[in-house]
């Protein structure tokens, strides 16, 4: 499963945790209830927090080196172990870091709070680690311990769960964690999206979506806001979504170019289709091929704008790999009854080959032969479209009307 990006921690991120071990150590050196150290021991422990303090972790660790915590009782050998893995956390050794609180964990012998602590570091170490299933061993028992578990706390089990593999377990913890926060952090609302997402839950990834383009207006998420419209079957907020992120410069690619004009034609937009087209192609962000050539044609065809048709069909022919668009652009000629570029253009369309259907080009060029006044032509190309039989019955009525019109001239 492709690792969640969220999931990887800056230095800065790494360490917050850290310093709320470093903080109930404080706590710990100064002497609660129960939990005392002697004199020469807390002496030591003054000048490891004081070195800390001032990050100079490596007389730090120099001082605490010196204590041998198999010889110690459980109290000062649990802060011992807490200490050391706080050094070597902060110095992103998180192997070590984590050796070191598990040890200290086994003691049980710090007050409770700090003891809590500690395994939220653990849960958090083995994250980084990426050993999901101790991330999540150690998360439970956190929360089951914990009065007030934070969002962060919720966030960081939801991906340990879906690192591990799990994304229904990973649901719950997500949806909470973004729930807790008036304003939830990017990647907190990018985990439970792809949550929503890999389950198809268009419905619930939709206010996620745009919640994201407010906020965080990248691309990406307009693209994914437009296809959850698609897929809710709201064509009109697709097509909105998209007009959006390309008043913005956002889309940039042959793909997402092309697919807001067909998007357009679709809705009946041609003159937009066109506009789109005509920029991609001029630009070179819409690559210089048969099919992209076509759809600006089309637009303008819907747009009955056949002059400005003729150009992208006449390059569009031209570089498809058969004669079909050379017929298109026949078509469009005997609609505008320029029967003599028909014929060109039909012919350059046999010429070409791999036709869909020859038949249909021999039928209009006798079409346009005809309405040159050149019968002969006409009666040929007829005699060739029914060769074919979906244009045979075509071809006979035009053949008889032929042979009727010159019967009845006088002779």
């Amino acid at each position: 499963m492709r690792k969640h990006r969220s999931q990887r921690l800056g230095p800065a991120a790494r360490s917050l945790a850290l310093v709320l071990s470093l903080l109930l150590l404080l706590v710990d050196a100064a002497g609660a209830a129960n939990y005392t150290l002697n004199p020469r021991i807390g002496k030591k422990f003054n000048k490891i927090y004081e070195a800390m303090q001032a990050d100079d972790f490596e007389t730090a660790k120099k001082i605490l080196d010196s204590f041998d915590p198999e010889d110690m009782a459980d109290y000062p050998a649990a802060l011992v172990y807490q200490t050391a893995g706080y050094i070597a956390g902060n110095q992103e050794n998180f192997a070590e870091a984590a050796k070191q609180f598990e040890l200290c964990l086994a003691r049980n012998a710090l007050p409770p709070g700090s003891q809590l602590s500690v395994r939220f570091n653990l849960a958090q170490i083995y994250l980084m680690l990426e050993q999901w299933e101790k991330s999540i061993e150690n998360f439970k028992i956190w929360f089951k311990q914990s009065e007030s578990p934070n969002a962060l706390a919720f966030y960081m089990l939801a991906v340990a769960y879906y690192q591990s593999g799990d994304p229904k377990a990973a649901l719950e913890p997500a949806r909470t964690a973004v729930d807790m926060t008036d304003a939830p952090k990017e990647g907190w609302l990018q985990l439970l999206l792809a949550l929503y997402m890999e389950q198809k839950d268009y419905k619930q990834a939709l206010p996620l979506l745009e919640d994201l383009v407010t906020r965080f207006p990248k691309k990406s998420y307009w693209i994914q806001l437009a296809a959850v419209y698609a897929e809710l079957g709201r064509d009109l907020d697709s097509l909105a979504a998209q007009q959006l992120a390309y008043a913005q410069g956002l889309l940039t690619t042959d793909r997402e170019l092309t697919r807001l004009a067909q998007l357009y034609l679709y809705n009946d937009l041609p003159f937009e289709a066109a506009e789109v087209m005509s920029k991609g192609l001029e630009d070179g962000t819409v690559e210089n091929n048969s099919d992209n050539w076509k759809l600006l044609g089309d637009a303008w065809l819907a747009a009955r704008e056949y002059e400005k048709a003729l150009g992208p069909l006449h390059k569009a022919a031209e570089l498809s790999d058969d004669g079909d668009l050379f017929v298109r652009l026949g078509q469009v000629y005997i609609q505008r009854e320029e029967w003599g570029k028909a014929v060109e253009n039909l012919n350059e369309a046999l010429s070409k080959g791999s036709l869909t259907d020859v038949g249909n080009a021999h039928l209009l060029i006798g079409i346009a032969n005809y309405n040159q006044k050149k019968l002969g032509a006409a009666r040929a190309s007829f005699a060739k479209a029914r060769d074919s039989e979906k244009t045979r019955e075509s071809a006979d009525r035009w053949l008889d009307h032929i042979r009727r019109e010159q019967n009845s001239q006088p002779g």
